[in-house]
């Protein structure tokens, strides 16, 4: 992941970090920061874990959110 963002940072592009990453958003955020970075947030019936998820990526400095409903 870290060379992943790293990459997207110096390409100037935007890195979309999936809700179901293996790389938590705060490690995403530290690799690369100076990226632009979006989540992207499968919503599910999960209300807290949705809320927990959009507060950590605010904290994480992230720009948009790219919703996901199925």
């Amino acid at each position: 992941m870290y060379l992943l963002s790293l990459g997207v940072a110096d390409a100037g592009t935007i890195m979309v970090l999936s809700s179901l990453s293996n790389e938590s958003i705060a490690e995403v955020a530290r690799a690369a920061p100076g990226g632009l970075r979006w989540m992207q947030l499968y919503l599910t019936k999960n209300r807290k874990h949705a809320e927990y998820l959009i507060r950590e990526a605010e904290r994480a400095d992230y720009k948009a959110l790219v919703l996901t409903v199925d």
